[in-house]
């Protein structure tokens, strides 16, 4: 990792209180379910090497398996993800935390930070 990326990480206010470091995010993608492709547009609140806070405008249940598409740094990046839990967020929205698949590396959390 270079130093101008270890930067963009640590230049990012982080939400302590979790596993891991969480940094505040407001990157638009779009979530597919697995499992019967259906996609949606979704605002990530939250970013960190293993998992992503995602609001949408729809409600996806505990264990529904996410493809996250996501362009930062001008490049496509396809992130598999389980959604752990979902909140009501406003009347129209729901909060969802999800672990990803496999980790990010540092390089890959940088590049996503720098689009952030």
């Amino acid at each position: 990792m270079s130093e101008e990326q270890r930067h963009s990480v640590t230049k990012q206010l982080p939400i302590h209180g979790r596993r891991t470091l969480r940094f505040p995010c407001t990157l638009q993608v779009s979530c597919q379910v697995l499992i019967d492709e259906t996609a949606w547009s979704a605002t990530v609140r939250n970013i960190s090497k293993v998992g992503v806070g995602l609001i949408a405008g729809c409600l996806f249940s505990p264990g529904t398996v996410l493809r996250i598409h996501l362009q930062a740094a001008g490049q496509n990046h396809v992130i598999e993800s389980n959604v752990v839990y979902s909140r009501s967020e406003r009347a129209d929205s729901w909060f969802h935390g999800c672990q990803f698949k496999a980790a990010l590396t540092n390089s890959e959390l940088a590049a996503l930070l720098a689009s952030c």
